[in-house]
């Protein structure tokens, strides 16, 4: 039987929405733009908010098409996006396995589950195993370059399929968790993978990670973070620490024993 763990839900992610109260015609620059946000929208809350200029377009649109209202998203008191008010905050959690690929969208308001899927890892067909998937980064030019790309592919085609299922665009996604082994998540962020391969397996990374999906080629809202948990040892990732959080062992008592059979 699946259990989903019982957790509070305290995201980064917030939204404001906002109420242009002069016509739209009167709207010369970002600066005035940024004005009308802020005086109707954001008192109290964040008065060093700003709205990167390249979101002035989709504001504006949005802006015309909903009567004059829209919703900022906000992460760390800057705008990642722009949606029409009363817009669902969504987040995807992906869990990059050697075999297989696994996402969720969840309503990062709620912690309500929207969508999930799965799909092979592409990877498949340049060796079945992570030490394969080595060999082959090792031996081949621009090896390692190629499997990012089949991975990065196949993410954003499962995120699409997803937003599809839910009928949204897949920019209206605004936030991002990735988990996997320390092979995958090292192919995924385009760091080497050789040290991994042989004695003593040490890894690039193991400090917690926090990048722009745009960086790494991930297509969601442009502006939008991808959180990774740290790894733990050359082959022991960041997939067991969400395993262990999930099960939050500091507020309990009892034993628990939580069994990986993957691949590798």
């Amino acid at each position: 039987e699946s259990q989903l763990s019982d957790v509070s839900v305290d995201p980064i992610i917030t939204s404001i929405d906002i109420d242009i109260d002069i016509p739209l015609q009167e709207v010369t620059d970002n600066s005035s733009l940024e004005g009308q946000a802020k005086e109707n929208a954001v008192r109290g809350y964040a008065s060093g908010i700003s709205i990167p200029e390249e979101m002035n377009q989709s504001l504006m649109r949005i802006l015309e098409q909903h009567n004059r209202r829209a919703m900022l998203v906000i992460r760390d008191y800057q705008v990642i996006a722009v949606l029409p008010s009363g817009s669902q905050l969504i987040g995807f959690a992906l869990d990059i396995g050697t075999t297989k690929i696994a996402a969720f969208l969840v309503d990062l308001r709620s912690g309500r589950t929207l969508a999930s899927g799965g799909v092979i890892n592409p990877q498949i067909a340049y060796g079945e195993d992570v030490i394969n998937r080595i060999k082959y980064a090792d031996e081949n030019p621009e090896g390692d370059e190629r499997l990012h790309t089949v991975l990065i592919n196949v993410i954003n085609e499962l995120l699409g399929e997803l937003c599809g299922q839910l009928g949204i665009d897949v920019e209206q996604i605004v936030d991002g968790v990735i988990v996997g082994n320390t092979v995958m998540h090292h192919i995924l962020l385009r760091l080497p993978v050789h040290c991994l391969g042989s004695a003593p397996y040490t890894t690039t990374y193991l400090r917690e990670m926090l990048v722009p999906a745009a960086d790494i080629g991930i297509h969601i809202t442009p502006r939008a973070m991808i959180y990774l948990p740290p790894n733990v040892a050359g082959f022991i990732g960041g997939d067991h620490i969400a395993a262990l959080v999930s099960i939050n062992p500091l507020k309990t008592d009892d034993t628990a024993l939580i069994i990986d059979i993957g691949t590798n």
